[in-house]
């Protein structure tokens, strides 16, 4: 085969056996520019994984990212390409971030690990390099193999405190509805970011709880783990600019997530119906009931929202898919939403202020079960809230009660659930057929239609998914389910893809949120909503 014509490699074995493992070549390239796709696929006894490290499903999802971590790091040590003056030579899988995510890059089940990768097959000009193809496959391959997929490879502490940090960060938030919290932040939690987002800032200063906020939990080595913990109802944030803010509301929102060791936030622990609420000036809406928010708004549409309508309205689609904890900071939403600016609260008859502003609103929502932590400056939110912490160089402390627990406001109505009807939403481009790709970690494109989301998910590779997710979704957008319906469905129906040994979807889908599904729903132009009252007497 060597120096004969490119397609030649598509004469390749569907499979073939590398040392105690099976290599399939699902799909090959048909030119030295792309790359083929391929599957390594070892047994669960040959590889030597203990039973207790993916015995639950967090375990399983830990270890299948440890494994994607190490897997990644060997390629780029043993084939990261263009090795003796030729083409390609590449093996790759997605670079994983600071979260432990569901990937389907890594797939565990109880009897083999498989891992799903890109290779580009070595090409000398436009034909087969042979002895770098016979080297990349025989020796470099089994090389990463060797150094991800075996339990011998890995320092055992460092194995089970990746899985335990998961097993802790699942166990804390499922403790914390119970213990009448919101979210966790950890004593000794490193919260500012390096410049890239990946890792913690050198020299930042340690997180410590104030001893009014201070709780604790068990972690999974038996031991007790102390912070602060963020009450149930309207916990305002404020201090002076630069003095961490923002920093803790942005560990707060990761906190929906589990992260890696040595993250900084690992413990930093979230309930995960949390969601960010932002402006997005321009974005167009059909048929939201913002009523809870801006008056006389039950069935609310526009083409061209301006920050505080569209701020309202991001709010009342994440209570609507069922959230009741919202994040802000007064940095990225409008203001209107937040509070009534005292100096123009005299001027403006009542009458004509239609907008609620969420601190004042927040005691009666507390009855539906809804939260909200909001980093601002402005008195009104902190006259309202319920807790209140002050960031000072970078450390918290408690700023008290400012107002009684006890709910003595109306009780809310909640935002009324949507039917989402996609009959019109076009998903050709050009010559295809069918068309959806994510362009980032905040775009995405179904057929000829662009839609940005104004916060970016974690990982392109989960916008990957749920670019996919939309092509299900036009056929269940039928009318007959809710918008929270199609979501959660979606989200469950990807979880079991991601993860299953049958259903091979490649190396790049990640698990999303059903929240980050919605706000690509909610923002297609072609896809229209009617509304579904479940009060009485509201039209």
């Amino acid at each position: 085969m060597d120096g004969k014509s490119y397609q030649k490699f598509k004469e390749l074995p569907p499979f073939c056996e590398l040392d105690d493992m099976t290599l399939y070549v699902d799909k090959v390239q048909n030119d030295p520019s792309s790359s083929s796709s391929m599957r390594l696929r070892i047994s669960m006894k040959k590889a030597g994984f203990p039973a207790d490290t993916y015995d639950t499903d967090t375990k399983r999802t830990a270890l299948s990212d440890l494994i994607a971590r190490r897997f990644w790091e060997s390629c780029r040590t043993y084939a990261k390409g263009n090795s003796d003056g030729n083409l390609g030579g590449m093996i790759s899988i997605p670079r994983p971030g600071q979260e432990i995510l569901e990937r389907s890059s890594v797939v565990l089940s109880d009897t083999f690990i498989e891992v799903r990768f890109k290779a580009s097959l070595p090409a000398a000009g436009k034909n087969v390099a042979g002895r770098s193809a016979v080297k990349m496959l025989t020796e470099d391959l089994p090389e990463i193999a060797r150094s991800a997929l075996l339990y011998s490879s890995y320092k055992m502490s460092k194995l089970y405190n990746h899985i335990n940090t998961a097993v802790t960060a699942q166990s804390i938030r499922r403790s914390l509805k119970e213990k009448g919290l919101v979210a966790f932040i950890a004593d000794n939690s490193i919260l500012p970011r390096r410049d890239d987002g990946l890792a913690p800032m050198i020299d930042a200063v340690p997180f410590v709880s104030p001893e009014q906020l201070l709780v604790s939990f068990p972690t999974a080595d038996g031991s007790t783990v102390e912070g602060m913990g963020i009450p149930e109802g309207l916990t305002a944030v404020i201090g002076a600019t630069g003095h961490g803010k923002t920093t803790l509301i942005e560990a707060i929102a990761s906190g929906v997530y589990d992260h890696i060791p040595g993250d900084g936030r690992e413990l930093v622990i979230t309930r995960d119906d949390a969601v960010v609420i932002t402006s997005d000036t321009g974005r167009s809406f059909r048929n939201v009931d913002v009523s809870l928010l801006i008056k006389n708004s039950c069935s609310l549409s526009s083409d061209h929202a301006d920050a505080a309508v569209s701020s309202a309205v991001s709010a009342a689609e994440m209570l609507e898919m069922g959230s009741r904890l919202l994040i802000m900071d007064d940095g990225s939403v409008s203001h209107s939403l937040l509070y009534t600016d005292d100096a123009i609260r005299g001027l403006i008859p009542a009458d004509d202020e239609t907008i609620s502003p969420i601190s004042g609103v927040m005691h009666a929502a507390g009855a539906e079960g809804i939260s909200a932590v909001i980093a601002c400056r402005h008195g009104d939110v902190v006259k309202n809230a319920d807790t209140v912490i002050i960031m000072s160089k970078h450390s918290a402390i408690f700023g008290g009660c400012s107002r009684s627990m006890v709910n003595a406001d109306p009780p809310v109505a909640m935002p009324a659930e949507r039917l989402p009807m996609a009959r019109n939403m076009n998903i050709t481009k050009g010559r295809k057929d069918v068309h959806a790709a994510a362009l980032s970690a905040s775009k995405v494109e179904i057929g000829e239609s662009m839609i940005k989301i104004p916060r970016s998910v974690r990982d392109v590779c989960e916008m990957s998914s749920m670019a996919d997710a939309m092509l299900e979704a036009k056929d269940m957008m039928d009318g007959t389910m809710t918008m929270k319906e199609v979501a959660e469905r979606l989200e469950v129906a990807y979880r079991r893809k991601i993860g299953s040994v049958e259903e091979n979807i490649g190396p790049d889908r990640t698990a999303f949120r059903k929240y980050d599904l919605a706000a690509i729903i909610n923002r297609h132009p072609d896809i229209v909503f009617a509304q579904r009252y479940p009060y009485s007497g509201r039209q």
